[in-house]
């Protein structure tokens, strides 16, 4: 159908009366109204303004009033208080010295436990210089909020809840989870049991000792109260921070601050479980308790200065330096071969005998670690290869000369005697004494090479191994033993 033109302002309608202006648009002639487009949508015939062909059907979709939004009512966290902490703190102590005391094989460590933790407590209410539930209040996400509920709830409204610990090591102000093993040890010294830092170590480790998930073990109830504090008591510490030097730190701490009075270390039952463990024939443990006996341990009434930065026991290091010594003094230990090659079975078993991949992010760093070390180890001492040619040419020399450098065995070890006949030792002399049964080289550490030879150095390591202990740590403490043995025989 065809379409009239209208103008909405005059209403003239028909062709004859719009014009074209300039821009192309149809003006009206009678009133000059330039609105055609507008008029042409509006006055479209009926079947195309409002034509039911055209029509698009439209629902009106009803939605439902939505309700007011609930605002949920936020739980309250619990209060933290000391006797909900101690009661925590309590029982994973006494179920780490059940699982102690089955290892040892001695009933009675609990209870020495408890008397020690008891002893803690009160000493901590005489010298503690800021309250007990601060240590734990220290491992609160939340800290500055626990603190003013504790603060409105009126808890112990003469606790100052905003001491800090301190580093230095003479003020009381630290408890750590560690600790246990530092009040677990102790324990051990006072029942005279010969366990060393690496024993507790070693079983931490493997998880006979239960340490790093000890507080999922207990009721639901106990941890509910005191999960604002979880992260003291070890939820999210790995086992690995756990070492022997971080045990002997901890019980070094607790032992000055408890003004505790330790018996004598029991070396001898110590050397004897090393010895077993490693199988050594009974020789040298009998040569390794005649040498405690001439040259006891340092004494055990005090651990180690605090301000010492590397921690270990001293009593330990000579009860290891004395089983070296009693292995070196052993005819043929070098060449000792045994006769299953089994992996030893002992008290405690060596944990790292799996060897670990190195991850992939790691190894551009440990092929640089590798090129600028191998090398230097590598490199042969100067004149050694002098020295190999001379010991060939003598090897090749078949001519008779025993008489040339053969000593006069009466003079050479001739005794010599007193007034009254009796044969005595000669007297000290500061040079140096060629003829040692016991060759002592001091300084290997300093020395790009060292002095040692591969059967010590394996034993060495292993023993530093086994107590975990750092190998350099091991030969200073031998060093230092073979010292007391004859100062003369040091070159």
């Amino acid at each position: 159908m065809d379409s009239s033109l209208v103008c909405l302002t005059c209403g003239a309608s028909g062709e004859r009366n719009f014009s074209n202006n300039d821009l192309g648009e149809l003006v009206c002639n009678l009133c000059g109204t330039q609105s055609f487009q507008q008029s042409r949508n509006e006055t479209q015939e009926q079947d195309d303004a409002i034509g039911t062909n055209n029509m698009v059907k439209r629902k009106m979709e009803i939605r439902k009033r939505k309700g007011r939004k609930q605002i949920k009512e936020k739980e309250e966290r619990h209060l933290v208080t000391l006797d909900n902490c101690l009661h925590v703190s309590q029982r994973m102590l006494h179920m780490q010295a059940q699982a102690l005391s089955s290892l040892v094989q001695d009933p009675d460590l609990p209870t020495t436990v408890q008397e020690l933790w008891f002893h803690f407590l009160r000493m901590w209410d005489v010298a503690g210089s800021r309250p007990l539930l601060n240590v734990y209040l220290e491992h609160s996400q939340t800290r500055g909020a626990d603190t003013s509920r504790l603060e409105e709830s009126g808890y112990e409204s003469e606790w100052n809840f905003h001491l800090k610990g301190t580093t230095n090591a003479s003020v009381f102000s630290k408890f750590r989870y560690r600790d246990h093993l530092g009040l677990l040890y102790l324990a051990c010294r006072i029942r005279q049991l010969g366990v060393c830092t690496g024993d507790l170590f070693f079983w931490v480790q493997t998880g006979q000792i239960p340490f790093s998930n000890l507080l999922a073990q207990l009721p639901h109830e106990l941890q509910e109260s005191v999960d604002p504090v979880r992260r003291y008591f070890g939820g999210t510490t790995n086992h690995t921070l756990v070492s022997a030097s971080a045990i002997a730190m901890h019980s070094n701490y607790l032992h000055h601050h408890l003004d505790l009075k330790l018996p004598a270390f029991n070396a001898g039952l110590a050397a004897m479980n090393i010895c077993r463990a490693f199988r050594f024939p009974d020789v040298v443990r009998t040569y390794c308790m005649h040498f405690l006996a001439k040259f006891p341990p340092s004494p055990s009434e005090t651990l180690e200065k605090l301000p010492q930065l590397h921690h270990y026991i001293p009593c330990e290091l000579d009860v290891v330096a004395a089983i070296i010594v009693a292995v070196k003094l052993t005819p043929g230990w070098n060449v000792w071969s045994y006769q299953d090659t089994d992996e030893m079975v002992h008290m405690f078993p060596d944990v790292d005998n799996v060897a670990r991949a190195i991850k992939r992010k790691h190894i551009p760093l440990f092929a640089d670690l590798c090129k600028r070390n191998m090398g230097a180890r590598a490199t042969l001492p100067p004149g050694f290869e002098a020295h190999v040619d001379e010991l060939r040419r003598l090897g090749q020399d078949r001519r008779d000369v025993s008489g040339a450098y053969a000593t006069n065995t009466v003079a050479a070890f001739a005794p010599l005697y007193d007034e009254a006949g009796v044969p005595s030792e000669p007297p000290p002399d500061d040079a140096a004494d060629v003829n040692a049964f016991y060759p002592i080289k001091r300084g290997t550490l300093d020395a790009g090479h060292g002095a040692m030879h591969g059967p010590l150095e394996h034993l060495m390591d292993a023993v530093a191994k086994y107590m975990d202990l750092p190998p350099g740590v091991v030969q200073e403490a031998v060093e230092d033993a073979e010292t007391r043995i004859d100062k003369r025989y040091t070159f």
